[in-house]
């Protein structure tokens, strides 16, 4: 169902494995990739960058534009950051700390897209730590 000259999403692109699998898997396609920790979209983006279909961008996208503290993950999981306040995060995955917060630009899909000048996406490729509806 979805078209092999794709518009891709991946928001919390985090170790570029997804993002790496949908740009060879819709090589005539664009993936759009997000990441807002900037450890983080520093690899990410060391490890795409000679990707000709894959595109980075170290913002998160949300349900409005502004900024807003971002609750950093490490210990057992790099990868649980999230605009959100960590809760029931604790309860399967205890050895992941959130000791640090950060400031992160944020922007909606629709802003994001006309800046950008993306008229369709095909595919929302999402793992946000929970923020996946706000962000719809």
């Amino acid at each position: 169902f979805v078209p092999d000259n794709s518009v891709i999403i991946d928001c919390g692109a985090h170790d570029e494995k997804d993002t790496v699998a949908l740009a060879n898997l819709f090589k005539n396609g664009v993936v759009h990739a997000f990441e807002p920790v900037p450890e983080i979209f520093g690899r990410l983006k060391n490890r795409v960058i000679s990707f000709q279909n894959i595109k980075f961008y170290n913002i998160a996208l949300s349900d409005k534009n502004g900024s807003a503290k971002f609750h950093v993950s490490s210990g057992e999981s790099d990868g649980s950051s999230s605009l959100l306040v960590p809760k029931k995060h604790y309860d399967f995955h205890p050895d992941t700390i959130f000791n640090e917060t950060i400031n992160v630009e944020y922007l909606t899909l629709d802003t994001w897209a006309s800046s950008q000048g993306v008229e369709k996406v095909d595919l929302l490729w999402l793992d946000m730590q929970g923020c996946e509806l706000q962000m719809l």
